[in-house]
This record gives C-alpha cells, sequence and structure tokens, in this order.
C-alpha cells in the first residue's frame, strides 16, 4: 500500500508531501493540482505521464529537476528526471529504491497501477492505436519479456523504415532487408502473444460471477493485420513504410456479437471500460503477485451512478483506491479527504 507521497518541483507544486490512506478522495477546485497527484503516483509506478509525451513538459517552469518519493508496502522509491545544474543541458532519469539505483526494465511491475481517466473511453470508440496503446501499458507491468520485445520493436521499426526508403532509392540493396524482416517477425510474435494473453483473459473474466452483469456480453479478439511479410515487400519498399508488424494490429472489442467501436453507443461503452478496469486490476494482481493502486481521476464526469458504483464497489473491497473529484460527493462518503488548493 501507498502509505505517503512527496513531490518536487512536479508541475505546479514546488514542494509538498501527503499521507495515503487506503481509500483517499483528492479534493479541490478546478485547477488545483489533483490530477497532478494522480500523475505523480503513475510516473512513479511505470516511468511515464498520461498527460504529455515528454517529461521535460512535467518539470515545474523555471525548474531543473522533479523529484517524487515515496512508501510503497516496504520500499521506499525515489524518482529523478532533470539535471541538478542549470547549465547541464542532458537530462537523466533516474530511480532508486530502497536508496539503491534501480532500473525502469527491471522496476516495473514492482508497484503497479490501474490508471482510469474520462478519455479511456476512447479504448472502446477510439482509433486501433488507442486500444493497442492501453493493452501495451497493462502488458508492461506484468512482463519482461513483452517490455524489451516492445522497445526493441520500435527500434527495429524505425531501422527498417529507414532501409525501406534506402532501397526505394537505390541507395541499398532488397537483400539487406531480410534480417531486419526476421527481427520484425521475432518481435511481433512476443506482443502478439502478449496482447493475446490479456485478450484472453478480458473474455474469460466477462460474465463470470465476480463481474456478473446482465448488459455486458463483451469479448476480446486480438486482430494481425497481416499474418507475413514476403507479399508486402514490394508495397513496403514504395511506400517507404512498414505495413507488417504487431503496430498495425487491431484488438476488437466486441459487444453483443457487433464491434463495439462502430455500434456501442457512449453509455455502453462506459459499462465496458468500466468492466474492464475492474478485470485488469485482478490482471495485475494475478501476475504481479501485488495488489495495484487504483488511480482514478475524475470518473464521476464520465461514468454514471451506476458504472461509478459498480467500479467503487468492486475496487474499494479489495484494492488502495485514490480517486480525485471537486468535492466529497456521497459516493465516496467512507473516503479520507485530502484537500488541495494548489494553483496548477
Amino acid at each position: 500500500m501507498l502509505t505517503t507521497l512527496s513531490v518536487k518541483d512536479f508541475r505546479s507544486y514546488d514542494s509538498a508531501t501527503f499521507s495515503i490512506k487506503p481509500l483517499v478522495i483528492i479534493t479541490g477546485r478546478n485547477g488545483s493540482g489533483k490530477t497532478t497527484l494522480i500523475e505523480a503516483i503513475r510516473v512513479l509506478s511505470v516511468g511515464k505521464s498520461f498527460r504529455s509525451n515528454r517529461l521535460d513538459e512535467v518539470i515545474r517552469f523555471n525548474q531543473p529537476y522533479l523529484q517524487v518519493t515515496a512508501n510503497w508496502n516496504d520500499a521506499e522509491l525515489d524518482f529523478f528526471y532533470g539535471t541538478q545544474f542549470t547549465e547541464n543541458p542532458i537530462k537523466e532519469r533516474r530511480l532508486q529504491v530502497n536508496k539503491k539505483e534501480d532500473q525502469y526494465i527491471d522496476y516495473i511491475g514492482r508497484f503497479p497501477s490501474v490508471l482510469f481517466i474520462p478519455e479511456h473511453l476512447e479504448i472502446i470508440l477510439g482509433a486501433p492505436s488507442e486500444r493497442r496503446r492501453y493493452f501495451d501499458s497493462v502488458l508492461w507491468q506484468v512482463d519482461r519479456e513483452f517490455r524489451q520485445a516492445h522497445l526493441d520493436l520500435q527500434r527495429v521499426l524505425k531501422e527498417r523504415s529507414a532501409l525501406l526508403f534506402l532501397i526505394k532509392t537505390k541507395r541499398a540493396k532488397i537483400d539487406e532487408l531480410e534480417p531486419w524482416s526476421e527481427l520484425l517477425r521475432e518481435k511481433t510474435a512476443i506482443v502478439r502473444s502478449g496482447r493475446q494473453r490479456f485478450s484472453e483473459y478480458i473474455s474469460q473474466k466477462m460474465g463470470t460471477d465476480l463481474l456478473y452483469r446482465e448488459d455486458l456480453t463483451v469479448t476480446v479478439v486480438s486482430k494481425p493485420a497481416f499474418t507475413e511479410t514476403e507479399d508486402l515487400i514490394f508495397q513496403e519498399i514504395e511506400s517507404a513504410q512498414n505495413l507488417f508488424g504487431a503496430h498495425r494490429d487491431e484488438i476488437e472489442i466486441v459487444f453483443q456479437d457487433r464491434p463495439a467501436r462502430k455500434f456501442a453507443s457512449r453509455g455502453q461503452s462506459r459499462t465496458i471500460i468500466a468492466a474492464i478496469k475492474v478485470i485488469e486490476a485482478q490482471f495485475l494482481k494475478e501476475n504481479t503477485n501485488i495488489k495495484p493502486v487504483i488511480l482514478l481521476d475524475d470518473i464521476l464526469s464520465e461514468l454514471d451512478q451506476t458504472n461509478t458504483e459498480f467500479v467503487l464497489n468492486n475496487f474499494s473491497k479489495d484494492f488502495q483506491v485514490i480517486a480525485t473529484s471537486v468535492e466529497q460527493s456521497k459516493e465516496f462518503s467512507n473516503y479520507e479527504v485530502v484537500a488541495v488548493q494548489n494553483d496548477a
């Protein structure tokens, strides 16, 4: 369980420390820094912000670095990003666990978290990239082989794309492509296997006694765009793009035997994503042997009362929950209040 959280020069916070209870509701007016605390916990958990692709943008204005520290179960965690000297343009990322440096590739999964934000409705209604990104973010927390393969895949795609362009412009030979194609097939197979594993887990859990709801008939299907590279090579050279690979696959969420992206209403999509988030928590718990912390940012703005109660009832009885809301509404009546007034 997370018991303390300290932030330094993290967005609008210069320095602040908070005591964290098993059930916490962070309250405050819009722009007061509620989401920033959720973001800080998530950064400490997975090393990334859900609000920005670049941690540089998270550092407080005109400051050289940010720092997040916390006590999590029996560990003291300390995350640093930036530079301690303003004249040094090179920023570093550093993580310490119990005052010893650790690598994120090994650390991730030891402080698992489930993030639920209003924008996650796009996992159901949005483009395939939204579902791939979500599935990969979950699998990053449970599988080191997947993490490494996912990192390798990005490198292979970049190098292979550059080589395709060189072949197209007659500055390289087509024979040079095969080693990169083999690597692409290898890394894609690992990523696809992970996504299939999580897809099957979700489909299995839907409709069980733990999650039974009459309005939930959902399955998840991983759908590779292509299975082989050979038939695509000339198209790839012509476009100088990788047409084969896990980066182009679809993960189809099927609701009442039809693709949810096309046929589910916004209300039905709320129900689906609420259920998937509950299942995600169970998946992380089973695969890391650690109960993840649940981070709920302003869910009252997107979920109706039925789905809010469904989420809170499922999470509150077995997990630590840290939520945000403008005020402590009746849904959070048994939660400890942390009131913030920071100017975001």
